[in-house]
């Protein structure tokens, strides 16, 4: 690791902690997702980046056959 993504890392290490809390969710995206993919029998998807997962858990609302598995390199 470069120390420039050393650098990133550790930024948001820090900070992912609050990002619910200082964090606004823009619902209309997930809306027009689930609009879309409704009647769809199953599916799988990946959120690479994920962070605090709040994007994820609105999908699951709209989507209840989807297969999400979430990836974020800091915990």
């Amino acid at each position: 690791m470069t120390a420039h993504q050393r650098t990133i890392y550790n930024h948001f290490s820090r900070i992912a902690c609050f990002y619910r809390l200082i964090r606004t969710t823009d619902v209309q995206p997930i809306r027009y997702i689930g609009k879309k993919l409704k009647g769809s029998k199953a599916i799988r998807a990946a959120d690479i980046g994920c962070g605090t997962g709040r994007y994820d858990l609105l999908l699951f609302r709209y989507l209840n056959n989807l297969h999400l598995t979430c990836i974020d390199i800091n915990e």
